[in-house]
């Protein structure tokens, strides 16, 4: 299902704010008032951006001559959305460029700097919390008045973030597993991006080299697996909205310890046999400890990747960070899983992995 937002700058007039030449002044046109009108997708997670929940939109316009026309905030008001202040379309009938983003820069890391010679965002770091993080969508559009200015600009809002689930189950009879938490391991947590420069553009990102785990952890509350996956993460953090990247797999032969910060996840689970009660892992009872699987799936923007572990024939591998046997099996068989992509557009695709 197509889950862009579409955005209509539907007045016959853009911009205050008027541009000036060397020659002559570039005069507003006061005629009808900018509005907006919004479709979104079904949305997977309460963070995503949708139209019940767009409250609010930054846009940046550039004039013919590069310079910043006008940079403001619409806020909704029931059905539609306002600006601070009433922008107009120029006399002379020359193209603007719209630039726009959600949530507003304020709510989101890195250094905002759209002018007539860039459009980007620096430094660009998901929240470290997945219950802190926000779907980023963008958009790009252009008009003049002649064309546009009683029919609207029309702005197509696109994710640019991957959005990931990690899901489990277990349908053996040996073991009971117990999950207290769940670890996105060793992926790029800070890039620049450059904003669309074509309506159908997504934007561009620039990944840096700093890394980071995205852990959950719920041990007050744990989870029994079942026969059905059912999902690691809490309502209260929702899913991951992290980088697009592609990930490299920890090396479990080579690199034990994963000094080269290859991508896994991890599990933080209790592993108990079912015949007669003994707990197999971790070795302290009632104790909970990491179980780890590599991964080296491409993210792209857009998608929504769901990683559904299956624990019935395994546990995984000692985390990297254990003292004696890191990347070794904790049970005799690893475990599988597949990768199930749900587009936040037409596209669509899946990925199985057997481990």
């Amino acid at each position: 299902m197509k889950s862009s937002i579409h955005s209509l700058i539907a007045a016959a007039a853009l911009v205050a704010a008027a541009a000036c030449s060397t020659e002559e002044p570039m005069t507003e046109n006061r005629g009808t008032a900018i509005a907006f009108r919004a479709a979104v997708g079904r949305g997977t997670r309460a963070a995503e951006t949708t139209v019940a929940n767009l409250d609010r939109f930054a846009v940046t316009a550039i004039a013919a001559d590069g310079s910043v026309y006008f940079s403001d905030t619409y806020a909704r008001a029931e059905q539609s959305w306002i600006p601070s202040a009433q922008h107009y379309w120029p006399t002379d009938n020359s193209e603007l460029k719209f630039y726009a983003y959600a949530p507003a820069a304020t709510a989101l890391t890195g250094t905002f700097s759209i002018t007539g010679t860039e459009q980007k965002v620096a430094g660009f770091e998901p929240a470290a919390e997945l219950k802190d993080q926000q779907d980023f969508v963008v958009a790009y559009g252009s008009g003049r008045k002649s064309a546009q200015g009683a029919a609207g600009v029309q702005l197509t809002f696109r994710h640019a973030l991957a959005q990931i689930e990690v899901r489990a189950k277990n349908a053996g009879r040996v073991y009971t597993y117990k999950v207290a938490g769940v670890r996105i391991g060793s992926v790029v947590s800070e890039a620049d991006f450059a904003l669309p420069a074509t309506k159908e553009a997504q934007g561009v990102w620039t990944l840096g080299t700093d890394k980071a785990d995205y852990v959950v952890e719920y041990a007050a509350s744990p989870l029994t697996l079942g026969t059905d996956a059912q999902s690691l993460m809490t309502a209260e953090s929702g899913t991951a909205m992290l980088l697009p990247q592609q990930l490299t797999a920890w090396d479990t032969a080579d690199d034990k310890a994963n000094a080269g910060k290859g991508a896994f996840l991890a599990v933080k689970l209790n592993i108990v046999a079912q015949v007669d009660g003994n707990q197999m892992y971790p070795k302290t009872a009632g104790e909970y400890g990491w179980a780890c699987i590599p991964v080296d799936t491409k993210w792209e923007a857009g998608y929504k990747y769901v990683y559904t572990l299956d624990f019935t024939n395994g546990a995984g591998k000692y985390p990297p960070e254990h003292p004696d046997v890191p990347g070794e099996d904790i049970l005799t068989d690893p475990i599988r899983f597949t990768v199930d992509v749900e587009p936040w557009k037409n596209d669509e695709g899946e990925h199985n992995l057997q481990m």
